[in-house]
């Protein structure tokens, strides 16, 4: 009797260590959210995007070199410009890099040369949380506090490039 109280005890303690057991779940980098608005289809078709070192204020290097063609379900509305999503975008050539952290960045519409410098972007700090053991559904990110365009600080995680 005594050891079927020991032998029970000891399982309860196990099952209560087991389910308290925690780990450090890093985050992963948030992408920049850039909405293209106003231009019609043709001139917002492509996007170029080159990958530079941070802090490489000259752009001397490109680090890589991505095209993006718009594969979006947007209707066209003629004589009505779009308003696409840069996440709407697949890439034909190159790496798929999407704007983050880390890097600085050349944005460029070729079609009608519009060109924008993104950097210094910054996150919120958050870089992990602590999560059960067992628990592979629960998903982290840092996010994107604010970065600069041109030259000029914008807050938040969003990028608007307007006609």
């Amino acid at each position: 009797m005594r050891s079927i109280l020991v032998y029970s005890l000891l399982v309860l303690m196990m099952a209560t260590v087991g389910g308290c057991c925690k780990r450090k779940q890093y985050c992963d980098l948030q992408e920049l959210n850039i909405l293209i608005i106003g231009f019609d289809r043709g001139a917002s078709r492509s996007i170029i995007v080159k990958r530079y070192a941070q802090w490489d204020n000259n752009r001397t290097k490109a680090l890589d070199s991505t095209q993006y063609i718009y594969n979006g379900t947007a209707p066209v509305v003629p004589g009505r410009p779009d308003t696409l999503r840069f996440s709407d975008y697949n890439p034909t050539s190159g790496p798929q890099n999407r704007i983050k952290a880390g890097n600085d960045w050349v944005l460029t519409l070729p079609a009608v040369n519009y060109r924008y410098h993104i950097s210094d972007i910054r996150d919120d700090g958050h870089h992990s949380e602590i999560v059960r053991c067992n628990d592979d559904e629960t998903k982290c990110t840092k996010g994107i506090s604010s970065f600069n365009v041109n030259g000029n600080q914008w807050g938040g995680s969003n990028f608007y490039i307007s006609k």
